[in-house]
């Protein structure tokens, strides 16, 4: 709060400046008119003109400088604070509850606020916004259950920053160690992931088991698998899905698996709402 009301007095101080010069002409434009009017000299009226040109910029550079540094503050102190947290914050995955424009863009690219919702080290469950630059190419896959790689700092964990800078191998073991506490993945699962043919299937029927396991439904799922060879073959899976990937997972939906080729009845379906990388750009 402390922060946003020095934001805030920024922003007035330079609207004050601002008020003043408009004020200022108004009263001179008034002043000059009455003058012009009666049988003032013209000294008076220069004196007038000078006190105008001699305010001028003394209210209007200020206020500028004002202005630009209120607008400016949050997003420099908020990448300062990013920059901190990706170097000493604790990496783990959020899942994006929401998103707001804040009215900020860079190089047409627009800042959002990004509110997510993620387990610490000590089981506490936290949901906290925090503010990224997000290319315009990458805005559709910022949807509502999307896991983000994030930091947060273990003695505020409401303090947190998106973490797009690790390189893959680290962020897919980072993402394959949270998906198995998680219950989401199994080491099977992982080596048929790591060694599996693409391909494609078509969910025949979808039903719940009744088990919940962290907030996540375990479902049965019947596939036809379509392999890349253009073979067709059925199969039967129980997994626990993310909570909202399995609102999608609809009778008919065409879904991308992973399948071993020794044995095809090892799948694993990754249409899943993971985002492990953004191209930063700069950002």
């Amino acid at each position: 709060m402390k922060k946003k009301r020095r934001l805030n007095i920024f922003i007035i101080l330079g609207e004050l400046c601002f008020a003043a010069l408009t004020l200022l002409v108004i009263y001179s434009f008034v002043k000059l008119k009455i003058l012009s009017n009666g049988s003032r000299s013209m000294e008076d009226m220069k004196t007038i003109s000078s006190t105008i040109f001699y305010w001028m910029p003394r209210l209007m550079i200020p206020g500028a400088i004002l202005v630009i540094v209120g607008s400016l503050f949050p997003f420099l102190t908020n990448a300062k604070k990013n920059s901190s947290l990706v170097k000493n914050g604790i990496l783990t995955f959020g899942k994006l509850v929401a998103t707001r424009p804040t009215g900020t863009s860079v190089n047409s690219h627009p800042q959002l606020g990004v509110t997510l919702e993620f387990e610490t080290t000590t089981g506490q469950m936290v949901t906290a916004e925090c503010l990224k630059v997000i290319p315009m190419t990458m805005m559709a896959n910022f949807q509502p259950g999307a896991l983000l790689p994030i930091r947060y700092n273990k003695d505020n964990p409401e303090d947190i920053a998106l973490d797009f800078t690790q390189d893959q191998v680290s962020l897919q073991e980072a993402l394959n160690k949270y998906m198995i506490d998680k219950g989401l993945l199994t080491n099977k699962m992982l080596d048929t992931a790591k060694k599996g043919q693409q391909g494609q299937a078509v969910i025949l029927s979808k039903t719940p088991t009744g088990k919940i396991i962290k907030g996540n439904p375990e479902l049965t799922l019947t596939l036809r698998v379509t392999k890349v060879d253009g073979e067709q073959y059925d199969a039967e899976i129980t997994r626990v899905m993310l909570a909202e990937s399995a609102e999608k997972l609809n009778v008919g939906k065409v879904v991308d698996v992973l399948y071993l080729q020794q044995d095809p009845q090892s799948i694993v379906i990754t249409s899943q709402s993971i985002i492990v990388s953004v191209n930063e750009s700069g950002f």
